[in-house]
């Protein structure tokens, strides 16, 4: 039969849903080697069981063969690490800048190490970076209350408001009494942790002190 008479011959698949191009292929293929001759429309395009092999599906999608479109994509997936890359980059110098001017230069290290090793975790740095406003806000003499309506929008986006607020806490000059204003349930005594930190804060302030001196 010529390709014309084929095309008029061929049955519509009984069969519409198809979730690749990949999962057409095989069909067409079986349909073929049981001598059935079908098409199947799918996204536009109709393939033919008698006419069309996998080379020719692809090129009625994406103008090459397979072996040439999967180059390509491969190629689109190198340049997207490579901007991926670079983004995340930026971001992480971004942030241990940041942070440096408004936490403890004894926390510094501690800091960088935290980036470095959460930045593409399970949050992509959200958790970093609105913990980050909020301390900005805080080292500059915002309410505690208002810190806390600033980490609630991010937790509303992605859920990384627990983490968020630990690093306020933690990392933050004023985060012992961010908890305080925050988070102490009234009648509750101040946890140990806290307690520690806040220690820690005073020391700190007499080492820097005495250094500027």
């Amino acid at each position: 039969m010529t390709e014309e008479e084929i095309m008029k011959k061929a049955i519509e698949s009984e069969r519409t849903y198809f979730s690749c191009l990949d999962e057409v292929i095989f069909y067409l293929k079986s349909a073929k080697e049981n001598g059935l001759n079908i098409y199947v429309e799918w996204n536009g395009r109709i393939l033919y069981s008698l006419l069309d092999d996998e080379d020719s599906c692809y090129k009625k999608f994406t103008g090459l063969s397979k072996k040439d479109y999967q180059e390509r994509v491969k190629e689109w997936k190198k340049k997207y690490e490579n901007v991926k890359y670079k983004a995340r980059l930026n971001k992480k110098n971004e942030f241990i800048e940041r942070g440096k001017k408004v936490i403890y230069p004894q926390l510094h290290k501690s800091w960088e190490d935290y980036i470095e090793k959460n930045l593409n975790g399970e949050f992509d740095g959200d958790e970093i970076e609105s913990a980050l406003e909020t301390m900005e806000f805080l080292d500059n003499g915002g309410i505690a209350e208002q810190g806390m309506k600033m980490l609630e929008k991010f937790y509303q986006a992605n859920g990384s408001f627990a983490k968020s607020i630990n690093l306020v806490i933690y990392y933050s000059k004023k985060g012992p009494e961010f908890y305080e204003k925050t988070l102490k349930m009234k009648g509750y005594d101040i946890p140990q942790y806290i307690k520690d930190i806040k220690e820690r804060n005073y020391l700190y302030e007499k080492e820097n002190e005495g250094e500027n001196q």
